[in-house]
């Protein structure tokens, strides 16, 4: 294998480090997670709100014989996505199950009922409005079948808006949008801080609650945290809590 093979899409290299934690271990704790409470998606229909690259997508076809569908407001790249795939050396290729759809339009489009599960990651810290989103998901949903989600990060913790580079821990809190506006050298930056919606995990329970959802499993996010002086306000919980992952389920 060749370490240095590299492919772009949308300007992100796709190198051996991002393709393996996408396809290997997000695909593979995902699965994890569900299969802890007896969940299984081997031979079944599921779909993907937010497939992005497609690398977990096609982890989760490959690793659980599952037919997988993505949807997200920019298509997937599915030539770049198999060519990814076959520079890293992954088997089993033309086994693959998976479709991509390009736009938000076509979860609107999908029947009543269609898959057997649907799983949605690091998408919902985007959603401002999350209850149309979740009703969807619900309507796409068979009976019985589950909803996948992990969002992180929320808005209230560390780096709930994104600024991973260049920033300090919680400048989302502490400045401005025009302060920080004002230090982005590429107009993208500034699309990704805007994107970022200011949900608390309060707010996406009681979306799934007015969606139908059932809770099967929670598993929340947090790792030790030190406010600064201009943040002793603000709770512990909704500082603490980063992200989470729940399994969710339509009833019968």
């Amino acid at each position: 294998m060749n370490d240095n093979v590299q492919t772009v899409r949308r300007g992100t290299l796709f190198d051996r480090d991002r393709f393996d934690a996408r396809f290997g271990k997000s695909a593979d704790e995902m699965l994890t997670f569900v299969e802890g409470v007896g969940v299984s998606y081997r031979g079944l229909d599921v779909l993907d709100v937010g497939s992005g690259d497609g690398a977990i997508d096609l982890g989760i076809a490959l690793k659980s014989g599952a037919r997988v569908v993505g949807v997200d407001i920019d298509p997937t790249d599915i030539e770049v996505l198999f060519n990814a795939a076959a520079s890293h050396d992954v088997p089993g290729l033309s086994d693959a199950s998976v479709k991509f759809h390009g736009s938000d339009a076509e979860l609107s489009r999908l029947k009543d009922g269609q898959f057997d599960h649907v799983y949605s990651r690091d998408v919902f810290e985007h959603v401002f409005d999350p209850v149309p989103l979740v009703n969807s998901i619900y309507r796409v949903l068979k009976p019985g079948g589950t909803f996948f989600v992990q969002v992180w990060p929320l808005w209230h913790s560390e780096w709930g808006a994104h600024l991973f580079e260049g920033f300090e821990r919680w400048s989302h809190l502490v400045e401005s949008r025009d302060e920080i506006l004002s230090k982005f050298s590429h107009p993208l930056h500034r699309v990704s801080f805007d994107s970022c919606a200011r949900t608390s995990i309060e707010e996406m329970q009681r979306a799934f609650l007015a969606g139908g959802f059932e809770t099967v499993l929670v598993e929340l996010m947090s790792l030790p945290f030190t406010p600064t002086s201009k943040l002793q306000h603000l709770s512990w919980m909704t500082m603490g809590v980063s992200g989470f992952k729940a399994l969710m389920r339509k009833p019968f």
